[in-house]
């Protein structure tokens, strides 16, 4: 049968009209995937949320770890409860992360040095770190090596100029002992480890007394160093300037430092960088196997909101302290992958410049 132009017309405007009438009532309607956030938010209102954290009350991943417990408590309606597990230099405290229930009442801050743990040494690891379930990176703070203001080791060109000289660490297994021996295989210089020291308090005052040469930690511990001139910054380690001292060079940046790195060299200072501060930084994660709906909440919550909080930045940037590093679950666990792929491919050569280096 012939359909007219005009009946043609009249049809296409009634399958249009029903089109517009559907999409506007589906407009309207939540989609399942709002109905599921709901259903999560709803699930964590009233829970009690376990927050873990790897090293003793007071410290530093202790004191972001209670701020951040804070505003999840703000943001979720749960009830935060932190928990302190010391040992292993944080070991323990991932492996309780590792081998919690996995329903997402049970996250914490996994310090990067935890690679060193998982590929390096492995005992006492009961972890993955890359079947965790990363919730992302939080904050950082610069790392940043100094000289006492009385040594004649003023830049980071002296240090490569130098037969040898001290540097103050806490000993073979800490995070800081490695990170030395990444840029001495890397720069090709010379540091002696001076080990033993209990906290970073100490080193900077055996530092100030001439017992070493060099010490090299997190920024918010050495700035009142700086300026009250005791001590004399030699570089930064990681990628970030340091605000309100753009005389203090970042150690890849250095000409005299550049020249001499190979690719090797180049891939040990990324390496040194990453699993310091400055670097992965304060990162969040749950166990493996949490669901998804979980996880993506508490990933949201964290990313999205709490370090988008003007009140929580406010806090954590005063004076410079941290600065707020957003970085998401699945990038936070590539540059892990990324991380554990270069120690696999340095071994030999890490374990060599750790061995040497031992007392």
């Amino acid at each position: 049968m012939k359909i007219m132009p005009w009946a043609r017309a009249m049809r296409c405007l009634v399958f249009l009209t029903v089109f517009l009438i559907a999409s506007s009532v589906s407009a309207q309607q939540p989609g399942a995937g709002s109905e599921k956030k709901e259903e999560t938010a709803k699930f964590y209102k009233g829970k009690i949320i376990t927050f873990i954290v790897g090293s003793r009350a007071g410290g530093s991943y202790d004191t972001v770890g209670r701020i951040l417990s804070e505003y999840l408590i703000k943001y979720t309606g749960a009830t935060v409860i932190v928990k302190n597990v010391e040992g292993g230099g944080g070991i323990q405290g991932a492996n309780t992360i590792y081998n919690s229930k996995p329903d997402g009442l049970t996250i914490g801050i996994v310090s990067a040095g935890m690679m060193q743990a998982q590929t390096l040494e492995g005992k006492g690891v009961k972890f993955d770190l890359k079947k965790l379930t990363w919730l992302g990176r939080t904050l950082t703070t610069p790392d940043c090596a100094v000289a006492s203001a009385k040594s004649k080791l003023k830049t980071a060109e002296d240090l490569i100029s130098a037969k040898s000289f001290k540097e103050g660490n806490a000993g073979a297994g800490s995070i800081g002992y490695l990170k030395s021996v990444l840029r001495s295989e890397a720069v090709g210089w010379n540091a002696e480890m001076v080990s033993g020291y209990a906290n970073t308090s100490e080193m900077l005052l055996a530092l100030i007394r001439g017992e070493v040469d060099v010490v090299s930690t997190t920024w918010d511990t050495i700035e009142p160093f700086a300026k009250s001139k005791e001590v004399v910054p030699l570089y930064a380690e990681g990628p970030t300037p340091i605000t309100g001292f753009p005389e203090i060079r970042i150690l890849t940046e250095i000409p005299a430092v550049k020249n001499r790195l190979s690719e090797r060299g180049k891939d040990l200072l990324y390496l040194n960088a990453q699993i310091g501060a400055d670097g992965l930084g304060r990162m969040v994660a749950a166990s493996p196997g949490i669901p998804s709906d979980r996880a993506a909440y508490l990933e949201e919550v964290i990313q999205k909101k709490i370090l988008a909080d003007p009140d929580f930045m406010s806090r954590v940037q005063k004076g410079n302290q941290y600065a707020v590093s957003p970085l998401s679950g699945s990038d936070t666990l590539k540059e892990i992958q990324r991380l554990i792929g270069i120690i696999e491919k340095y071994r030999s050569v890490i374990e060599e410049g750790l061995k040497k280096r031992q007392r």
